[in-house]
């Protein structure tokens, strides 16, 4: 008697949870590809962050070197 209830039991867990993915599956995608998209544009704002400080970088480190040329002319 105990065993049925269980198996029982286990199958109705798994409609229940197989029901739910069914009846949100919108809302999941939807969920997913927004977080998904989230992370992409993190990444690419970070990449863009770095590509500018290389650049502010190369800028100053030229300018220094065209001034102290300079100076000792």
């Amino acid at each position: 008697m105990d065993e049925e209830i269980a198996i029982i039991d286990s199958n109705t867990r798994t409609e229940k949870i197989r029901n739910f993915f069914k009846n949100h599956l919108k809302k999941i995608v939807v969920f997913f590809i927004g977080l998904i998209s989230i992370l992409v544009s993190l990444f690419v704002i970070n990449e863009f962050k770095d590509k500018t400080k290389i650049k502010i970088s190369n800028l100053y480190n030229s300018t220094i070197i065209d001034y102290s040329q300079n100076t000792k002319k």
